[in-house]
């Protein structure tokens, strides 16, 4: 019982009409931690004068309204959601306003909102709930549901542009623990400003897409499709040429490439040859002179 939380709501019918209270276990799994994700990230939580404590949500993509339903329906099935669809002008963080069909999902939960009102703040400010902590299971799931609601899968489109996985908020605030907790998950990210008025945190370094990519589990599906591109990029072996000379591995460094050949030369003894070149093939190399005999 120390890592669960038992709430009672009203949400089921007996049959004279009636409510009867129902359970909402909220555990550490992965499914509640997604749910939390897309609150935090894209829901919003409110209370009118009526005793209507609501956890709302609106977007323009259809998609991630049924991923809404489905994160609740998977975390606390007794919860009813209400779905609807309207045209609304939106005001953007950065003072941008559009007009679009948004569809709505909508959760009555008194004590869900509760819980949840503590660390949903005003002007889109968030803290991480101290539940996403307790076990790696539910923090993948929280991860893996504010990269859905706030992030972004941009694999390169160029040989020699960056892949990079970015996470967007109002304030930076929000995204030094999620910084915190990467670095405990032995991933490098670093914040910065972006010319769209908001802060981001980034991740664009080799091992680091890779292990952020073996923890995300995105529901969205071109975001899913575009971890997969990373990932399959990232997989690619380097070539590791044995040098003739020496007789050394991961000293043969490339000098210039003509008419799909690679031009290489050993940086400890001066051997050289030519390989094949291969797009996408990048060859396991060490620090040295450009040309002749390294002194390393």
């Amino acid at each position: 019982m120390e890592n669960q939380i038992i709430f009672w709501v009203f949400v089921v019918r007996t049959a004279n009409g009636r409510f009867a209270p129902s359970e909402i276990d909220i555990k550490p799994t992965f499914a509640v931690g997604y749910l939390i994700g897309l609150i935090l990230g894209d829901g919003s939580c409110y209370a009118s004068k009526v005793r209507d404590y609501r956890i709302s949500f609106k977007t323009t993509r259809k998609e991630f309204a049924d991923i809404i339903v489905n994160a609740f329906s998977e975390s606390f099935p007794t919860l009813k959601t209400h779905r609807y669809s309207q045209v609304s002008t939106r005001r953007f963080p950065n003072g941008q306003v559009k007009t679009d069909l948004m569809y709505g999902v909508d959760v009555n939960s008194k004590r869900l909102y509760e819980y949840l009102h503590p660390y949903k703040l005003a002007d889109y400010r968030w803290i991480v709930p101290p539940i996403v902590y307790q076990t790696m299971e539910c923090t993948c799931g929280f991860l893996s549901g504010l990269y859905d609601a706030e992030g972004c899968v941009a694999p390169s489109k160029k040989q020699r542009q960056t892949d990079y996985i970015d996470l967007s908020s109002k304030h930076a605030e929000n995204l030094q623990p999620i910084q915190t907790l990467l670095e405990n998950l032995e991933i490098k990210s670093r914040i910065y400003f972006s010319r769209t008025s908001d802060f981001r945190l980034r991740v664009n370094t080799v091992e680091s897409l890779i292990k952020l990519c073996r923890i995300l589990k995105l529901r969205i599906v071109d975001k899913e499709r575009k971890m997969k591109i990373i990932t399959n990029k990232k997989r690619r072996e380097p070539l590791v040429i044995k040098c003739e000379g020496c007789g050394r591995e991961n000293t043969v460094r490339a000098i210039k490439s003509h008419y799909g050949h690679t031009h290489v030369h050993c940086t400890i003894c001066g051997w050289k040859t030519v390989v094949p070149s291969a797009r996408g093939v990048k060859y396991k190399i060490i620090t040295g002179q450009r040309w002749g005999i390294s002194n390393k």
